[in-house]
């Protein structure tokens, strides 16, 4: 159960038996807290939507594709996190096939689209014009880089 630990239940006073979810974890930690007061509204408009993909269940893309995994949506929202989302543009956010999920910032001609399948790498495209000139992957560790490119969609 990967650590897991199940439910137990409780009883009130007047004697009804209520499940109440007890999660244990074998080596619980904290990554890091983010105050809602220190994120931009658009950095809390784009963790909502990555937040809202967690309720899209199997076969959402009628191609029987599995939702987006809780790793690539966190990984997501911790790039969120990392760049200051309000110098550039609010990104669209959209599920991909196969567990995913994809952040697409266009300006003018330019965008630029991050897919996002684990933690560490991600897909990036960069156009112009809807015409691919630019294609790799980046470490999701590599903010630089991945400003770099937000940096280039705004020249």
């Amino acid at each position: 159960m990967n650590g897991l630990q199940s439910s137990i239940s409780t009883s009130s006073s007047l004697g009804q038996m209520y499940p109440q979810a007890q999660q244990s974890y074998a080596s619980p930690q904290w990554s890091h807290v983010v105050l809602v007061s220190e994120l931009s509204q658009c950095q809390i408009e784009a963790i909502r939507k990555l937040l809202q993909l967690l309720t899209l269940s199997h076969g959402w893309d009628s191609y029987d594709s599995p939702p987006p995994s809780e790793v690539a949506i966190m990984a997501a929202v911790r790039l969120i996190l990392g760049i200051d989302i309000d110098y550039f543009v609010s990104p669209r956010i959209v599920p991909v096939s196969g567990g995913g999920v994809q952040l697409e910032w266009s300006f003018g001609s330019r965008e630029v689209e991050i897919e996002i399948n684990d933690e560490r790498l991600a897909g990036y495209l960069k156009s112009i014009h809807t015409k691919p000139i630019e294609e790799a992957q980046v470490s999701l560790a590599d903010l630089p880089r991945i400003r770099a490119l937000l940096t280039w969609l705004m020249t």
